[in-house]
């Protein structure tokens, strides 16, 4: 099984087979025409498609053609999510993933596409545009209460956007002191028990954050467009949605 892995892994090391494996992956190409794609002499590129073949990767049709065989197509697949992770290796170093359902991780690759924001008031100031640009709605999950959002989401509101936000049990300030009480049109509070995430979500944007080491949650996030890492993300609110339970309002007395 090991060498089975090794063998694998070795041929995927070679940058030319890699993007030999790309160039094939939506066309079939003669050996001729890959050749001049990679600027590689017909001897290089055949040496290169053999040690493709030989590994179940990439299979010659009968007319000549090359194409990355149902097994390649998989493995590029399932590659994707390890070049997320690679290209954003220092981040990963200092933050725990362990608080992402298994499901998501799985399909990290969809998340090659997006960036990640390193300085925290570029994020902040981000989110918040992205929140003031949302037409239809925008969802947050967070580990401590979005005050300073609140205004632009209570202006949002008045135009019928649908807002939704989960918070840890017992974070939510009483009705005599929320700037949004829970009846507002549009407004749907949730809790959950812990949260150890940050999520944000808009019908443009999407951008999440996680815990580093020590537990805490800093705004260095992961954010994006691309539609597979926006649709990511708006899954993933849906899964803690489905968990969450409504918040219960409460009142103080003045």
């Amino acid at each position: 099984m090991v060498e089975y892995l090794q063998e694998l892994l070795f041929e995927l090391s070679s940058s030319e087979r890699i993007n030999l494996m790309n160039m094939l992956r939506n066309e079939s190409l003669k050996l001729s025409t890959l050749s001049k794609k990679l600027r590689l002499t017909n001897p290089e590129t055949l040496r290169q498609l053999r040690r493709l073949s030989d590994v179940g990767l990439v299979l010659k049709e009968p007319s000549g053609l090359y194409m990355v065989s149902p097994y390649g197509v998989l493995v590029l697949k399932l590659l994707e999510g390890v070049m997320f992770l690679a290209k954003n290796q220092e981040f990963f170093s200092s933050y725990d993933t362990s608080f992402i359902p298994p499901e998501y991780i799985n399909r990290f690759g969809e998340l090659l596409s997006s960036s990640i924001g390193y300085e925290p008031f570029k994020v902040l100031e981000k989110t918040q545009q992205v929140l003031k640009q949302a037409e239809e709605y925008a969802w947050i999950i967070s580990n401590q209460n979005f005050t300073l959002y609140l205004p632009t989401m209570k202006e949002k509101l008045e135009t019928g956007l649908d807002f939704r936000l989960i918070l840890p049990e017992g974070s939510y300030p009483s009705e005599t002191q929320a700037l949004i009480p829970s009846n507002t049109p549009g407004m749907h509070k949730r809790t959950l028990p812990e949260i150890h995430i940050r999520l944000v979500v808009t019908d443009k944007y999407a951008g999440f954050g996680l815990p580093d080491r020590e537990n805490m949650i800093d705004y260095r996030a992961i954010i994006g467009d691309d539609p597979l890492f926006y649709n990511w993300c708006k899954e993933l609110f849906l899964f803690y949605w489905e968990k969450s339970r409504p918040h219960i309002p409460y009142f103080e007395k003045r």
